[in-house]
């Protein structure tokens, strides 16, 4: 469990540095992605609330599934060379 939030932490603390210093938006894109992802397994594993619990209570017409395809649509794009519609094209 210490690695994931080692992970996560590393992950997070990055993408805020970058951020911060106007530097690469694809990693912080994608490691802000990473380490959030780690941090909702996390809470949900220790139940305790999250930013998308927070999320899901604020914008009651969205759902849990449709928050985690907002989410993905742009880090699925930056991890992977081709679409995960099943399709051999290129993003």
């Amino acid at each position: 469990m210490s690695v994931k939030i080692a992970i996560a932490r590393a992950q997070l603390g990055t993408a805020l540095d970058l951020f911060i210093r106007d530097k690469d938006p694809f990693s912080v894109h994608s490691l802000a992605c990473g380490g959030s992802e780690i941090v909702e397994g996390l809470a949900k594993q220790a139940d305790l609330p999250s930013i998308s619990t927070h999320i899901l209570k604020t914008i009651p017409n969205l759902n849990v599934g449709k928050l985690k395809r907002l989410r993905n649509q742009h880090w699925n794009a930056l991890k992977h060379f081709y679409a995960q519609d099943g399709q051999d094209s290129p993003r």
